[in-house]
This record gives structure tokens, sequence and C-alpha cells, in this order.
């Protein structure tokens, strides 16, 4: 009998434990439609893996639409509106320096070499420094390089651009358009599609699978191909510091361990969708860019890397060359093993 009682009490004293035990839901946004490569990599991929990792006790809930447009998505974190989210750094010059070197020119012949270059780099040289405030970062990764596309005839000259209407993300890639005469147009990604198809624009600075991802793929003739690319475009991909905190150390722990190798397996899928795009344009014209080109293009482009190694070191970093070299001895090795 006092066994039994014994037992009785042992599993009411257990109940409330279980009882309380509770999943803790995070918000993951994410602005890519749902056949995104991309998508499925970093957010529904990621989104498994914490679970598993967790054991349950984490899970990625996936808002059905973005909750703020691309180029919010840092202040959306801070207000607390989503947990986890893309942080585009071309969209937050006045916070991210250091991570823009993944958007340098040559520094994307692959988006996954580049997504590995970038997170490498990140954690050996500016993770000390943190540039996100109010966040912390889970990964980084990065597209392809970017190129020139034409949608009514070539853009392959010294003054190929020059008067053209260019849609292009912010950036560097804007000062690269600027440079050449062209016009930049700055439009969200979801937007794309409606300019081109209304003939508001000559000329994309994206790829085939930016713009087989717009729908406009059908649109674009020719590819004036720069080796590594003109530049790219990264992401951060982040927790709210209030997420963060008011997790356990084991569902943290959990976090990381689903977040490593997200860099390489993002870049991947997205080489992924690049490759397939490519061969949905049997038509598309993809040459070098010419000596022409490349001789207006030359200065440009290295006042853009020498810019960026003096806002690094402005911003406090020590050596940015160094930064510089090392991100592509990781490029090097990776383009090696490939």
């Amino acid at each position: 009998m006092k066994l039994l009682t014994s037992l009785a009490v042992t599993a009411a004293l257990a109940l409330p434990t279980f009882a309380q035990a509770k999943t803790t839901e995070l918000i993951y946004n994410i602005y890519l439609p749902p056949q995104n490569p991309a998508r499925k990599a970093a957010v529904e991929d990621f989104a498994e893996r914490v679970a598993k990792e967790s054991g349950g006790s984490v899970k990625i809930s996936i808002p059905s639409m973005s909750l703020a447009p691309s180029d919010e998505q840092y202040s959306m974190l801070l207000d607390g509106v989503a947990d986890i989210a893309w942080l585009p750094t071309d969209d937050m010059p006045q916070v991210v320096t250091y991570t823009g070197i993944a958007d340098l020119p040559g520094n994307a012949p692959t988006a996954e070499s580049a997504s590995v270059a970038t997170w490498e780099t990140y954690n050996k040289f500016f993770a000390e420094h943190d540039e996100y405030k109010g966040v912390k970062v889970l990964w980084i990764h990065a597209l392809g390089g970017r190129q020139l596309m034409g949608l009514k005839k070539p853009v392959d000259g010294a003054d190929a651009i020059q008067g053209l209407k260019v849609w292009t993300p912010n950036g560097p890639l804007t000062d690269i358009v600027e440079g050449l005469d062209g016009v930049p147009i700055h439009m969200n990604f979801a937007g794309l599609f409606e300019i081109v198809s209304k003939n508001a624009v000559d000329a994309l600075v994206a790829s085939p699978g930016a713009a087989f991802g717009s729908r406009t793929h059908t649109y674009v003739n020719h590819m004036s191909s720069y080796e590594g690319g003109l530049g790219s475009v990264s992401f951060a991909v982040a927790i709210s510091g209030q997420a963060w905190s008011g997790l356990d150390a084991d569902q943290q722990a959990a976090i990381l361990r689903a977040s490593e190798g997200m860099s390489r397996h993002t870049g991947a899928a997205t080489d992924g969708l690049e490759r397939f795009a490519t061969m949905k344009m049997p038509d598309l014209k993809v040459i070098p860019t010419s000596d022409a080109l490349n001789a207006a293009l030359d200065p440009i482009l290295q006042d853009i890397t020498d810019g960026w190694i003096k806002d690094a070191a402005d911003k406090g970093l020590a050596d940015p060359k160094a930064a510089l070299e090392f991100y592509r001895s990781v490029l090097d090795r990776e383009m090696a093993s490939k």
C-alpha cells in the first residue's frame, strides 16, 4: 500500500512538469516565393534541422506572406514583428560595411564559394565587431556574380550602357551602372517583372537565376559575363536579440547546430537554380565581357574595392586588405575543389 501511495505521489509531482513543457515558436520571415530553391534550403530545410536538433522544443513558423518589404527586414526584427529573417547587405549601408566584402567585383564566381568565403571571413575578422546590433547572426550567404543582361540589345562595349535604364540592386552595383553613364533603376525584386514587361528598363544587372526567378527570362537575350561577377548580393540570416535571449541554453545550442553548414547549403541551392535557369534560356547568348567594356569597367571596379577597404578601415577593421586576401584564398580553395 505504501509503495502504491509513493508511486502515486511521484506521478502526481511529475505531471505539472510535463504539462508545463512548451514548444517555443519562432517566426521566420521570408520574402522569396515558395518555389525558390534558396527559400527551400535556407528556410524550410533549416526549420526541419531546428526541430530535429531541439527535439521539437523549438518550432519554426513561416508566414504565408512577407511581414515587411525586403529593405525593412532588419527594422522588422528589431521591432519584434518576426524572430528570424534574411538581412540583405545592400539594403543596410548605414549598418553593415564588413560583410559587403562578398559584394565586391570578382568575389562571387559561384554562390557556394562566395557564401563559404563570406562566412569564414566573418568569423575570422568581422564577428568581434558586432556590426549587426540587436540581432545574432546565424550564418551568411551570397548570390553568384551579377552580370550585365540585355533585354533589347547586347550591352557590351565602352559606351554600351550610356543612357540605358538598367535595373540593379542597391550598393556597389549601382555605382557600376552610374560609372558607365547608365541610369540605375531600383525596384524590389517582386516588382521586377512589371517594369521589364512594360519596357520600363533596357537591361538588368542580374543572373539567369534572378531572371528566371522574376519571370523575366523570356525577355533577356544577351549576357556579358565578367569573371567572378561584377558584384553580388549577400545576406545575413539572423535572429533578434530578444528572441535569442528568450531561449534556454539547450535551445540556443540546438539552433547553432542547425545553422552549421547552412552557408554552403544555401549557396549550393542557389547555384542549382542558376544551372536550371540557364537550361530554360536556350537562346541566351553568353559571352565574356569585351576588352572595350573591361577597359571602361576596370577603374570603376577598382574604386569600389578601394572604397570598401577605406570604409572598413574607417569603421575600425584593423587590416581590411588581410581580410580581403583571406576571403579570396577561401574562394580559390573552394573553386579548386570543384
